[in-house]
């Protein structure tokens, strides 16, 4: 049977085509599941710098009520400033409420935009696979030209070139959705360790 026949001209080219396009557009979305991951980093590292000064205003908290304890025990005098000392720690405290609210936001914030990298992921694996499945053909496509050329003799020659450039496309496919099946996995399990 031959590759011209099975396929024509035009459907040689236009299946280059589609694979040339299907590879661009999970370029594509590649660059965007990188992205999405580079901003959910950038948002985390802010969240930890926010839960450091958290943490630092509520040890400066406890110093505080320590040392009022202190003056309060030990003189009337000191009463006085316990006194003020305990406005600025209900201040400072008020702002640590508000700074708790805000980080209880954030956290609810990450939690959604890691959702919304959950069903990009899945997007980015379901193009995978279908590149997979390109792939495949590719290869049987690859397969039927070396076929043909070999019935042709000499003058199957330019169909072994095809065939040969098939092949490697296909292999280099294979390869690459594997990488990306692989990367989605880790970062699939890296987003549900952030989740937890």
């Amino acid at each position: 049977m031959k590759f011209s026949r099975i396929f024509g001209s035009n459907s040689s080219s236009s299946t280059l085509k589609e694979v040339t396009e299907k590879i661009g557009q999970l370029g594509v979305s590649i660059a965007g599941v990188s992205g999405n991951v580079h901003d959910t980093s950038t948002e985390l590292e802010q969240q930890a710098t926010i839960l450091d000064s958290l943490a630092a205003g509520v040890s400066q908290i406890a110093q505080q009520a320590r040392a009022s304890l202190s003056f309060v025990q030990n003189s009337s005098e000191l009463a006085q400033t316990a006194q003020r000392v305990s406005q600025t720690m209900s201040d400072e405290l008020g702002q640590t409420l508000v700074q708790a609210t805000d980080l209880a936001s954030g956290v609810k914030d990450i939690g959604q935009r890691l959702d919304g990298i959950q069903l990009t992921l899945s997007k980015v694996r379901e193009i995978s696979s279908e590149i997979e499945s390109i792939s495949q053909r590719t290869s049987l496509l690859s397969l039927n030209a070396t076929v043909e050329a070999a019935r042709a003799g000499q003058s199957g020659k330019g169909f072994q070139v095809v065939a040969a450039e098939f092949k490697a496309l296909s292999e280099y496919t294979s390869k690459s959705t594997i990488e990306i099946s692989d990367t989605l996995d880790a970062l699939t399990k890296e987003i549900q360790t952030l989740a937890k």
